[in-house]
């Protein structure tokens, strides 16, 4: 079996999923499940209603602690379950921001990355933008895969 976990994620959500993917006698099974939404409720606010003072370097340590949420929760999840691969998609800002947050995963687990924002897509869409970008193999045929 192969298993990835998967974190999308912007300055103010984060998507977390699971993509388990089986060979048996009838083909190539496979099953992307989306387990989280994080919203970071500051992000959330609008620029008016968020602090005026120093709002970039704000903004900045906003998402340094987002990040560190996601990574706290994706290393939970992780010791949880046992995954092939870890990819992760955040536009370049916060990718950097994840990729420090993360640097203390295992060196076991292999880790893409790709600076796009993926938040908006569904999970069909992003099964098949991971594809596009050989981050993941492509998708089996449409009868044997479910989204959940």
């Amino acid at each position: 079996m192969y298993r990835a976990f998967i974190v999308i994620a912007d300055a103010a959500r984060a998507r977390l999923f699971t993509l388990e993917r089986s060979n048996d006698g009838e083909g190539t099974k496979e099953v992307l499940r989306e387990h989280d939404s994080m919203i970071d409720p500051e992000r959330r606010q609008r620029p008016s209603k968020q602090a005026a003072d120093h709002r970039q370097s704000h903004n900045a340590e906003l998402d340094a602690e987002f990040a560190r949420m996601i990574a706290r929760e994706t290393s939970r999840r992780l010791r949880d379950d046992v995954v092939s691969r870890l990819v992760i998609c955040a536009g370049p800002h916060m990718l950097g921001h994840l990729r420090h947050a993360l640097e203390s995963l295992p060196a076991s687990i292999h880790r893409d990355e790709i600076a796009r924002n993926f938040i908006e897509l569904s999970p069909s869409e992003l099964r098949l933008r991971l594809a596009e970008h050989d981050i993941l193999p492509p998708p089996p045929s449409r009868q044997s895969t479910a989204l959940q």
